[in-house]
């Protein structure tokens, strides 16, 4: 998001004239807002490249001073978000901007300006994109809370905006790709623009994006996102995704960079599912290593049980810091970190470099102990998802049955409501509904095997009818430990994260 604003301010970015008026409402704006700080997708942009004349641009109260380029990026399609979200961000905020908005931090809610005075739990939203001027803001209010205040900014300037890049001189297709996209019963994203070119070119399989994700859902690690693959395919064959085009790709091209696709993410789900502890799409804390691990296995198909042990490691380092977060400038930097290109080196030199280029990079995650804070589990968030892998790996079987669960693609279930501590992870069971609850489906077992499996002991089974707060307390300190181990065990910072021993080797010694 942060660099995508960026190249509005800066004037990349403009509106066609045959773009309709701004119709959206501060309501709408709320949600949109609400989307992005929940990790929501908000869909895809559609951009026009071409050249552009200097000009002034007005968004809301932000005026911006655009000289003439080449590279100009005329939006088709998102114009509505685009403008809301530079008026919220970048505006002269209350009471000049009309979309002005305050997030609140003791609810976690995007909220319009208040009557009166502006308390410490409202923080403006024109601060957040900007590290510097928030770290002010939070020095001119000493008493808000920082740590949520941090988070808002994280995840607004950490959003990734998906968008396709139209590059012709034909403006008659431009406008006709407008028209679809506004006038039909839901917008197009890259991956459907691309199946729309490609998809049904021939006999071979697969023939579009869809394919590959029916593919892959087949492999019960839960169905990929058709645009999250489309960023994958991209990653194959550049560094970076958000900015390449397949506009010029023939049909041969699209179906053999299609098949290397499918066969680089079936790769990338064994290893998730088999070495890296992720069974399911909905665990993976974030999204960007499935870019990185598609160029890794696409270039390197077969690499040392060395170098996936330390994949492992790099994938668990940054989850837990936090460094996997999706910033354009971070995802470049992990796939360039990948020698794909056959450059006269031996493929095994090219691949030990690149796994150390890549450790290399979560390093600083060293400084950062991993906090699972389970008085605050939150599914949709990365910290959240680590939690629920450390549930996954015990195991979890059905309190009724005793049968061993299945990943499902949804958070785990609160054994109580309306209780103390309810937020907390101790409150959570990865476990399908079952009849009367699973408050009483715990407090009916009797199976200590299948209440270990959801870190509950014997001992603490009576205080769920008992005391249910304090119940919920013992199995919290208990996932606490669990969930710190895990990330210890997999992430191996005390580990030695030398290459395989054939790195130790000439080339002349011919070692293998």
């Amino acid at each position: 998001m942060e660099s995508l604003v960026q190249d509005i301010l800066g004037g990349q970015v403009r509106i066609p004239t045959w773009q309709r008026t701004l119709k959206w409402l501060v309501d709408d704006v709320m949600k949109l807002l609400d989307s992005i700080y929940r990790g929501y997708p908000i869909g895809t942009l559609l951009l026009w490249k071409r050249r552009a004349p200097a000009e002034e641009i007005a968004f809301g109260t932000v005026t911006i001073t655009a000289m003439e380029r080449s590279d100009a990026l005329f939006v088709i399609d998102g114009q509505q978000r685009l403008t809301s979200l530079v008026r919220v961000l970048a505006g002269a905020g209350a009471p000049d901007e009309k979309f002005a908005l305050f997030f609140n931090m003791k609810d976690e809610t995007f909220v319009a300006p208040p009557k009166g005075e502006v308390g410490p739990t409202l923080i403006p939203l024109t601060e957040v994109l900007d590290s510097r001027r928030l770290v002010k803001w939070l020095l001119q209010h000493p008493t808000a809370d920082q740590d949520r205040a941090i988070e808002l900014g994280k995840r607004v300037r950490e959003y990734t905006v998906p968008l396709y890049t139209v590059e012709t001189d034909d403006e008659r297709a431009v406008r006709d790709i407008f028209e679809r996209t506004n006038n039909t019963g839901r917008a197009l994203d890259a991956a459907d623009v691309f199946d729309g070119r490609f998809a049904g070119a021939g006999k071979r399989k697969p023939s579009g994006i869809r394919d590959v994700a029916d593919a892959v859902g087949a492999m019960a690690f839960g169905k990929l996102d058709e645009d999250e693959l489309h960023k994958m395919m991209l990653a194959l064959v550049s560094t970076d995704p958000t900015k390449s085009s397949t506009e010029g790709w023939t049909s041969e091209v699209a179906h053999r960079v299609l098949a290397d696709l499918l066969a680089a993410t079936e790769r990338v789900v064994s290893f998730l599912v088999g070495e890296a502890g992720i069974p399911h799409r909905t665990y993976l804390p974030y999204a960007q290593p499935l870019l990185t691990l598609a160029r890794f296995f696409h270039a390197f198909p077969a690499p040392h049980a060395r170098n996936r042990a330390l994949l492992v490691r790099w994938l668990w380092r940054g989850a837990s810091a936090g460094l996997h977060g999706g910033v354009s400038v971070d995802t470049r930097a992990a796939l360039a970190a990948i020698q794909a290109d056959d450059d006269g080196r031996r493929a095994e030199r090219r691949e030990d470099e690149s796994v150390q280029a890549l450790l290399a990079q979560v390093e600083p995650g060293r400084q950062a102990p991993f906090d699972p804070q389970v008085d605050h589990f939150n599914g949709g968030h990365a910290r959240g998802k680590i939690c629920i892998l450390a549930l996954a790996e015990l195991g979890p079987r059905h309190l009724v049955t005793g049968e061993a669960l299945r990943h499902e693609a949804s958070s785990p279930r609160r054994l109580a409501d309306g209780v103390p501590g309810q937020a907390s992870l101790g409150n959570r069971l990865l476990h399908p509904p079952v009849k009367g609850g699973l408050r009483a489906a715990v407090a009916r077992c009797t199976d200590p095997a299948i209440l270990a499996s959801h870190a509950i002991e014997p001992g603490d089974q009576h205080l769920v009818a008992a005391d249910v707060t304090a119940f919920i307390d013992r199995r919290a300190a208990r996932l606490d430990k669990a969930v710190r181990a895990l990330v210890a065990r997999r992430a191996a910072w005390d580990e030695r994260d030398h290459p395989p021993l054939r790195a130790f080797w000439d080339e002349d010694d011919g070692g293998g």
